[in-house]
């Protein structure tokens, strides 16, 4: 079968009303022997919350009926900037490091294309959904106040958190915060400091940093302990 994920999503949006199965292979010229193939795509583009299936229909989603606006997953970069990985069969989107401010490793996000100097830059327009929820960091201070900067996280955000929730945890300490207000234009990003884990980096602050930053069980599990020793062996 030579139909792209593109190509899809492409006709989908130039229709006005969702389409049966067995209409859509008509139109997209799908034989016989192709429709289990088209089916298994189909399933992963509902699957990445592209398009929608209701009583037998196939349609796409409103967010994606927005002229020229792209969906896909932030890939950050520690140098700053990302990259917006959309699937196989396009070409990544690189995302400037004023927009990355904003924005966590993994978060998915609606996007504008934008040429600049040659080449297409992504414009965020809307998070769609965020990949980091709480995460671990070190408990510092400057003139906007308290903060948390992010440990386990590509590109070192800073969290603020309350004057009263750090007036018996030195500064320098190993936290974990929970996200409660995200970095947007203007707007500092707020959380509390949900639970302190010292103020050394020891084998213990190394595997809480391992276990959130790879989704692994938070009760330090083997896997996260065995990776935080290596770690400790070569600092």
């Amino acid at each position: 079968m030579d139909i792209t994920e593109k190509e899809i999503l492409e006709f989908l949006k130039s229709r006005k009303k969702p389409i049966y199965f067995k209409t859509l292979c008509r139109k997209l010229g799908i034989q016989k022997g192709e429709k289990k193939a088209l089916k298994k795509l189909l399933k992963k583009l509902e699957k990445n919350k592209l398009i929608k299936y209701e009583k037998g229909k196939y349609f796409l989603r409103k967010e994606e009926k927005e002229e020229n606006l792209i969906k896909g997953t932030v890939e950050a970069h520690p140098s700053g900037y990302g990259f917006l990985i959309i699937g196989e069969e396009v070409e990544d989107l690189f995302i400037p490091p004023p927009e990355m401010r904003y924005l966590f490793d993994g978060d998915i996000v609606l996007v504008k294309p934008i040429r600049r100097k040659k080449k297409e830059e992504a414009k965020v327009i809307k998070v769609l959904e965020r990949a980091v929820k709480e995460a671990v960091g070190v408990l510092k201070k400057d003139k906007n106040g308290y903060y948390v900067l992010l440990s386990d996280t590509v590109i070192p955000h800073k969290i603020y958190v309350p004057k009263k929730q750090t007036q018996k945890i030195p500064k320098g300490s190993y936290v974990v915060v929970k996200i409660q207000t995200y970095p947007a234009p203007k707007v500092l990003a707020k959380g509390k400091i949900i639970e302190v884990l010292g103020k050394t980096k020891n084998t213990k602050t190394v595997a809480e940093i391992i276990a959130r930053k790879y989704n692994l069980p938070l009760k330090h599990s083997q896997e996260a302990l065995r990776e935080a020793e290596k770690l400790s062996d070569r600092s």
